[in-house]
């Protein structure tokens, strides 16, 4: 009883949720972050790209992360390859349209996976021990993140993914990641407009049913 009600009111654990900012395994995202990163920051066309390496988590290693060919929607959300490739190319449409065929069979798509490369981070071993020191979780989501272009390797480190609560997403984030997803349902957009209406109005509901009501398929 004392682990369950003995901080309620005083500790929120809501202020500790990670929000998704790309339709794939959250090991992946620093990953992700750093391509998109490099690509703005330098703007690297995928046709310039030599190279992309990831230099990460002991477990990005794990078979499963390397399909030779991106058939599933399972595969999509745990390919490095598929990811990276997608987040240079597709960044701002991260949603959907990255678990379809459309993007399995983009040849484009296709050729930049076949440049991707992971490795341990170098690091790999000091940052855990690190963090297991600290009392927190051993896994890390440090990665280096390396894209070869035009004759030069650009280079970034991310610590952080976009949506944790230590580089939380803005409101506008997530009303543009709600709309883009409500734009692949049954939902019209108008609906989907009121959702969100609904929603940044939670607190003053008298009753859940006015969301639920929107909620349904029309």
């Amino acid at each position: 009883e004392e682990a369950v009600l003995g901080d309620l009111g005083k500790v929120w654990i809501t202020e500790r949720i990670s929000f998704k900012s790309f339709p794939a395994c959250f090991i992946d995202h620093t990953s992700m972050e750093g391509v998109r990163k490099l690509v703005n920051e330098n703007h690297i066309k995928p046709e310039e790209i030599d190279e992309i390496v990831a230099y990460g988590d002991p477990l990005m290693q794990t078979p499963n992360r390397f399909p030779k060919e991106i058939r599933t929607n399972e595969d999509a959300q745990f390919a490095h390859s598929y990811l990276f490739a997608m987040a240079a190319c597709h960044q701002e449409t991260a949603g959907p349209q990255w678990v379809m065929p459309s993007s399995f069979n983009d040849p484009v798509i296709k050729t930049l996976m076949s440049k991707v490369k992971v490795k341990i981070h170098p690091r790999a071993a000091e940052i855990t021990a690190e963090k297991l020191k600290a009392g927190a979780y051993s896994n890390f989501r440090n990665v280096i993140v390396e894209i070869t272009a035009r004759g030069k390797t650009f280079s970034t480190e991310v610590a952080v993914a976009k949506g944790e609560p230590a580089d939380p997403m803005t409101p506008a984030e997530h009303a543009n990641k709600f709309m883009l997803n409500a734009s692949y349902s049954p939902l019209k957009r108008d609906r989907a407009e009121q959702i969100m209406e609904t929603v940044s109005k939670l607190d003053k509901l008298a009753s859940t049913v006015e969301l639920t009501t929107l909620l349904a398929a029309v």
